[in-house]
């Protein structure tokens, strides 16, 4: 599941009372639900390319 969802889910069931507990809780619950996977782009002129216009905005 995607992290942002997922963070989102856990805030969410807070407010309802579903779940107790601080943002460190929380993230502990995300933790443990599922396997993380860190996507992290590497050097190249494709995303030098993408950030020049991202910037040129």
């Amino acid at each position: 599941m995607e992290g942002a969802a997922l963070g989102n889910l856990v805030v969410q069931a807070r407010a309802l009372g579903d779940v107790d507990g601080d943002l460190a809780r929380l993230r502990e619950i995300v933790a443990a639900s599922d396997e993380t996977v860190r996507y992290t782009p590497s050097p190249g002129t494709r995303w030098a390319a993408a950030e020049r216009r991202v910037l040129r905005g």
